[in-house]
């Protein structure tokens, strides 16, 4: 339902009805139809509720008020209602400052008005993802992936996706994602950083240097993505040889008397 209340802020906030010459233009013939229904169906109920003139009253005051606040704020999934207006305001704060419900909130309607666009989609799943719903992360991060297939932050998205659903494990379909991740993004550390640790958890150590190296060269000299990917390699290799290291045999270790 259109609103059809003007608000008047300018000496303290005050709703009235437009000019009559432009309130059929404001509400539509449509929403005429339904303003008049609610008028008569809260006449009724008053008149059916009400056991005398003051408790008719009473319940038409209530009803009415019930249909005002409805023509004020509209139906959420009209565009051109004032959940628009709040979705503006929405954008305006500090996204630190909203909660994953406001954000999903924005962002599901900024898809439902422009279908094409992955970007919406692909924040919708990213926010999936650190909430811990990955496998909601994988649709949308697919949705916006539908709509571009080469949009490459929806790649990453549902590959980091893929990797929590698999335990932290880098299978081969999620290896071939981050692959045209770094296609696509030369410079990307996290996808090149990812197809090596698959494959050095699956004991392909040398396998895991020849990608890491073949990366690293592809990315600019004194670059700091290829300084990040070397950092995060020997880090890497370092922390599995820490775990490899063999401990004291038990037979060792003298017993006590």
């Amino acid at each position: 339902m259109r609103t059809v209340l003007w608000v008047d802020c300018a000496r303290g906030c005050s709703f009235r009805l437009p000019p009559p010459d432009q309130f059929w233009k404001v509400a539509g013939p449509a929403n005429m139809i339904l303003l008049i229904t609610g008028i008569l169906a809260t006449i009724g109920a008053a008149f059916l509720l009400g056991r005398d003139w003051v408790m008719r009253t009473v319940v038409a005051v209530v009803l009415g008020g019930c249909v005002a606040v409805y023509g004020w704020l509209g139906e959420p999934e009209t565009v051109d209602q004032p959940l628009a207006d709040r979705l503006a305001m929405l954008r305006k704060l500090d996204p630190r400052m909203m909660d994953n419900n406001q954000r999903l909130a924005m962002l599901q309607e900024i898809a439902r008005q422009q279908p094409d666009d992955p970007q919406a989609h692909y924040f919708i799943g990213d926010i999936m993802l650190q909430s811990g719903r990955p496998e909601e992360a994988v649709q949308a991060f697919q949705s916006s992936l539908r709509r571009d297939p080469q949009y490459t932050p929806a790649m990453r998205g549902l590959a980091d996706s893929l990797v929590r659903l698999d335990g932290g494990r880098v299978t081969p379909q999620t290896a071939q994602i981050y692959g045209e991740v770094l296609r696509a993004d030369p410079e990307n550390v996290q996808a090149a950083f990812m197809i090596g640790m698959g494959a050095w958890l699956d004991g392909e150590h040398d396998l895991a240097r020849r990608v890491w190296a073949e990366a690293g060269a592809r990315m600019p000299e004194g670059s700091a993505a290829r300084e990040e990917l070397a950092m995060l390699t020997a880090q890497l290799q370092a922390a599995m040889a820490n775990v490899g290291k063999a401990t004291p045999d038990d037979e060792d270790t003298p017993e006590p008397e």
